[in-house]
């Protein structure tokens, strides 16, 4: 007789690991199905985390999969001036960490199904059937945690808008950047309207890494030499599709579920998806734990209360940053001056006013009050920003 499972995650990244993990510790029973051949491997991530992150993980450094500690992150702008981010956090190995993940959710009962690629879900009366090139998996509950392209969310047609993403790495020794303040590093600017381009100090190697809409490799070519960078010179090429929201996702179905990049939970100014991954896939693992614990299904109904709180389940909060990116580089040069070398909770209001006491262009004004509108957010919202 064919085992049916109490849960079914599709997906062995962050937030599908930590979802199992917490349904087996509840003594549940739970089959995570990747496609990889390695957990982790090929990555697909610019490898940034915040302290904030780890304490959600729930562990602190150093780790063997933690490569270097940054004191935090800035947006550089083409006239060199620039907004900083202290709130510490690190570089990561993010294959490593995969597996770290991995491995605390088989330690707790989780069976893993690597190389299972899944090209079919029914829902049934009593649960789900997915099926794979390995066969097929019954299960009471569902959670759909495979990224932005993930079946689940394909199925419940919540798959996310997606943003191409290309991320080279060089030696040290080939990138003339100077990174003594040890903050990584966000360019906002007009050759990536609609996307945005970043530049890690990760220790023994430098990423640069960008998102945009089209003409990817031509953009991130231009942009590593204007940065004194020989694009041919990288040792590596990594990448792959990031949500890129103008609405929040449906993540609450019957017996089923969606966290991770799969429900849309990327910070919207960042692109960072590891933290609200490892929450979300959590707080998913909670939810169905309590259903699996009343044998009541519609008890997942409260999972999306329970993940309100994350900016990208807010409207407004994915409509700000659209604008903030879509601007040229005049209304981005101003922002910088006005708040050079700041944090980005200060208000500088001597600059603020040289700038509208001298007349800008109205859509200087309006670069400004979004720029504002962006700091509010971010503000509000720190805690999971990368």
């Amino acid at each position: 007789m064919q085992k049916i499972w109490d849960v079914i995650v599709v997906g062995g990244g962050p937030a599908g690991s930590s979802a199992a993990r917490v349904i087996a510790d509840a003594g549940y029973s739970v089959v995570i199905l990747d496609k990889k051949k390695r957990i982790g491997s090929p990555n697909h991530c610019g490898e940034g985390v915040s302290s904030l992150c780890l304490d959600e993980v729930g562990v602190k450094a150093p780790q063997p999969w933690i490569l270097k500690q940054v004191k935090g992150c800035k947006l550089t702008f083409p006239n060199k001036t620039e907004i900083r981010f202290t709130q510490k956090g690190y570089c990561i190995d993010r294959p490593s960490f995969d597996r770290f993940l991995s491995k605390r959710a088989r330690d707790a009962g989780t069976e893993i199904k690597i190389s299972t690629t899944v090209n079919g879900i029914q829902n049934e009366r009593s649960g789900w059937v997915v099926g794979t090139n390995r066969g097929e998996f019954r299960g009471k509950f569902l959670i759909g945690a495979a990224g932005a392209l993930c079946p689940v969310s394909g199925y419940f047609n919540q798959r996310p808008p997606i943003l191409p993403a290309v991320q080279y790495k060089f030696h040290p020794d080939d990138v003339p950047l100077d990174f003594s303040d040890d903050l990584l590093q966000f360019h906002p600017r007009e050759d990536f309207a609609g996307g945005y381009v970043w530049v890690f100090n990760r220790g023994r190697e430098i990423s640069i890494g960008g998102g945009a809409s089209s003409n990817l490799a031509e953009r991130m070519e231009r942009f590593c030499r204007r940065m004194g960078v020989d694009p041919k010179k990288r040792i590596k090429t990594e990448g792959g599709p990031i949500p890129f929201l103008r609405k929040p996702l449906r993540v609450a179905f019957p017996r089923a579920l969606l966290c991770g990049d799969s429900g849309g939970f990327i910070y919207p100014v960042t692109k960072g998806g590891v933290h609200g991954a490892v929450w979300s896939g959590r707080i998913a693992g909670e939810v169905i734990s309590k259903a699996l614990d009343g044998d009541d299904s519609y008890r997942l109904s409260n999972y999306s209360s329970r993940v309100r709180p994350y900016p990208c389940r807010d409207p407004i909060h994915l409509l700000i940053p659209q604008a903030f990116f879509k601007f040229d580089n005049p209304i981005i040069n101003t922002i910088g001056k006005i708040m050079d070398k700041k944090e980005y909770t200060e208000i500088p209001v001597a600059r603020f006013l040289r700038y509208f006491l001298s007349k800008p262009a109205p859509r200087i004004l309006w670069g400004i009050a979004v720029g504002f509108a962006v700091q509010r957010f971010y503000h509000h919202s720190a805690r999971f920003a990368w």
